[in-house]
């Protein structure tokens, strides 16, 4: 009880699924064990279920760390872990889209690294309203939308990457209690990509309508 209160009740079931496999495993190993001491040499076919047994369970054991880690994302302590986050995210390639509210986070590295998305026409930036980094930005070649119009500030902020292709990927920053979360989605894996691509479609439309007007 007091462990699944301090992971959590996923974080529990996933660890509880990890014990499980473990005592199958061990129950396997009893069988070598078992097997080896009738046979009294180490056959190839004992050789061959050792290697399968231990390839199943360094697989398993891969894909549930995986699953931890995307189920319980760390925390980023600091505006300069976030700023590096950012960072290391939008250089991954491709076309970005970024939904943010007023670009604070936008150092002079992070700067750099956008005037150069936008001068290969790879940058699409969302804002409540422009600022003199989303016009110099947009001179260089970068596809700026604006919601001034809509009385609304969503409270959504993301980042979409490698965006229009089959390995697009957004991160999804929120506020825990443990500090800022940013949580990674790919194409298919969770309805937060299809809601995070259409909200810049949406705005990339209305766009176009106004200033088709």
């Amino acid at each position: 009880m007091i462990f699944r209160f301090l992971v959590g009740a996923d974080g529990a079931s996933m660890v509880g699924r990890i014990i499980s496999w473990i005592g199958s495993i061990a129950s396997v190993v009893g069988l070598i064990a078992t097997l080896w001491a009738k046979e009294q040499s180490f056959t190839g076919w004992l050789g061959v279920l050792v290697a399968v047994t231990t390839v199943s369970f360094v697989g398993m054991l891969f894909f549930e760390i995986r699953d931890y880690r995307r189920a319980f994302p760390p925390a980023l302590g600091s505006a300069e872990e976030i700023r590096s986050y950012m960072f290391k995210w939008i250089s991954k390639g491709g076309r970005v889209a970024i939904f943010t509210r007023d670009m604070s986070w936008a150092t002079d590295q992070i700067r750099d690294l956008l005037l150069n998305k936008a001068r290969r026409a790879e940058l699409t930036v969302c804002l409540p309203a422009r600022i003199p980094l989303a016009e110099e930005l947009q001179r260089e070649g970068a596809e700026i939308l604006t919601y001034e119009d809509l009385g609304y500030v969503p409270q959504s902020r993301f980042t979409i990457i490698n965006k229009g292709r089959m390995d697009a990927r957004v991160a999804v920053g929120r506020q825990l209690e443990r500090g800022h979360v940013i949580e990674e989605f790919a194409v298919g894996d969770h309805p937060v990509f299809s809601i995070a691509n259409d909200m810049v479609e949406i705005l990339s439309r209305m766009n176009q309508r106004g200033h088709g007007q």
